[in-house]
């Protein structure tokens, strides 16, 4: 459920205001929420591929 902003810049058309900030938000929280997980998943992928990487420098040194 978007979260909706009730505060409006002039009362002119402020309902296509209204709808554009549900819209907006709505679509950015999910974006969002999306790429909090790849980040997520790629750090981890990140940490584990330079923790192997030491262990394969200490391995042959």
């Amino acid at each position: 459920m978007p979260i909706i902003k009730r505060s409006l810049t002039s009362l002119r058309s402020s309902r296509a205001r209204i709808r554009n900030k549900v819209y907006n938000e709505s679509i950015y929280t999910y974006r969002s929420v999306e790429e909090d997980i790849q980040d997520i998943n790629s750090r981890v992928q990140r940490r584990n591929k330079d923790e192997e990487e030491e262990l394969t420098k200490t391995e042959y040194s």
